[in-house]
């Protein structure tokens, strides 16, 4: 006994898939969503590292305050009797330094200064002006420099412009993102770090 099997021919007109005015409707759609989310998204991402940037710059002023308290000690002896401070300097707008002020005569950065960490800002973000305020007058820009130092046992701050150790009542450090948006860090000589 024979068994023969009905084979059926496949027709054009059942074949399942794509074709290419589908495809390229489907592209279009996708590009057109695209265009509205990435623009946004790298926005969000802008603000967001500026944002991270300023929390940075102010937890390692909020750092040499507490060392500055009291809670570390000295690298260079052992000893409790070092202020501590953050250096911010527009010859070098990619970086700050954390410190310990070794010579405690000078209130200020120099070259004598051990250094605890030099913080890198990421690249297209810089510190853009640095500013300070004295009394009830408005914030005076265009300093080379801003010194925050803090001595034990006193959590107060000691604010200090272009290498002068004068002291000052507030401190306004402003970083900018490279779409030029700007957020700034706020100190005052009381000890209060804000953004």
């Amino acid at each position: 006994m024979k068994i023969f099997l009905k084979h059926k021919k496949r027709s054009l007109k059942n074949n399942k898939g794509f074709t290419i005015i589908e495809l390229v409707v489907v592209f279009f759609i996708m590009a057109s969503i695209l265009a509205v989310v990435i623009p946004g998204y790298l926005e969000y991402s802008t603000k967001l590292d500026l944002e991270n940037l300023a929390l940075d710059v102010a937890l390692t002023i909020r750092e040499a305050q507490s060392y500055g308290a009291g809670s570390k000690v000295t690298l260079t002896g052992g000893f409790f009797d070092k202020p501590y401070g953050v250096h911010f300097d527009t010859s070098n707008t990619s970086r700050f330094i954390f410190f310990e002020n070794t010579n405690t005569a000078d209130n200020i950065y120099s070259g004598g200064d051990t250094i605890i960490n030099t913080l890198i800002i990421k690249p297209g973000y810089f510190i853009n002006k640095l500013c300070t305020q004295t009394g009830g007058a408005g914030y005076v820009c265009g300093a080379t420099s801003i010194d925050i130092i803090y001595k034990r046992p006193n959590p107060d701050a000691i604010i200090s412009r272009n290498v002068s150790g004068g002291a000052y009542n507030n401190a306004k450090i402003e970083l900018i993102s490279p779409d030029q948006a700007t957020t700034s860090v706020y100190v005052s000589d009381n000890g209060n770090v804000s953004l």
